[in-house]
């Protein structure tokens, strides 16, 4: 579906069983949820403005969904995985959310890449998930820049993209860890930023990766998918929340 005008309400999009569809270019502001889903795949979700919701996007039992170039800013949280893997989050900016990334648990093999982080509470955490790929993000200013529940201790991500792709841009990295130094003209920093006992970023950026204006891995899931599912917002009479309906 594509809004350009904004939906408010209890649940703007409630996606239930849905594959295949796309949401772009939508402003959401002031609901409980802006974006819904459960059970879900193959949801596209692209340059969506997504602001000041109790909950900006989240994910229930849902897998192989797309999220690529929105805004989640001001949400108590930001994007909240919970028993949903093989996502992919990257080019988002996501701004001075209580939480601005949820793992939660039976979260696994999620790839998040390519995404500003600042201002958050929380920029991410990370509750009994594993082997999700998290690397080229800006974490700048985040109370908090990583938290992982002490009961995930044992649970292991990777924070790179190996030597020289390098990981992500740590804001506190040089208060952390003064005495380093570039590796070869890499820019990448010589001394790892540790996170945890089982989470440690290897090769940490030396400056704020740049992310393209727009990337090429969004050709194929936006422009060449062969099924696209259409959503009409309708205002329920009895609650006011404006929901998302298949047509």
């Amino acid at each position: 579906m594509r809004n350009c005008g904004l939906l408010s309400g209890g649940h703007a999009f409630s996606l239930n069983s849905v594959r295949d569809a796309n949401l772009s270019g939508n402003n959401v502001y002031d609901n409980y949820y802006a974006v819904w889903m459960f059970s879900s795949s193959s949801v596209t979700l692209f340059r969506n403005n997504i602001k000041d919701n109790n909950v900006g996007v989240l994910f229930i039992s849902s897998s192989g969904n797309h999220v690529f170039e929105n805004n989640a800013e001001g949400n108590l949280l930001g994007f909240e995985l919970v028993s949903s893997s093989n996502n992919t989050l990257a080019g988002n900016r996501i701004a001075r959310n209580s939480h601005g990334i949820a793992l939660y648990p039976a979260s696994n093999s999620n790839s998040i890449y390519e995404n500003d982080i600042a201002n958050n509470g929380f920029g991410i955490e990370v509750d009994n998930s594993t082997k999700n790929r998290i690397y080229h993000n800006n974490f700048v200013n985040n109370t908090s820049q990583v938290f992982i529940y002490a009961s995930s201790s044992g649970c292991q991500n990777v924070w790179d993209d190996g030597y020289p792709s390098g990981g992500n841009f740590w804001s506190d990295y040089t208060a952390k860890y003064p005495s380093a130094t570039e590796v070869d003209a890499s820019g990448v920093w010589n001394t790892p930023y540790i996170i945890d006992a089982n989470n440690t970023d290897k090769y940490p950026l030396m400056a704020r990766f740049v992310v393209p204006e727009f990337s090429s891995f969004l050709v194929l899931p936006l422009f060449l998918s062969t099924t696209i599912l259409v959503f009409v917002a309708r205002k329920s009479p009895k609650n006011g929340r404006v929901m998302a309906q298949l047509v």
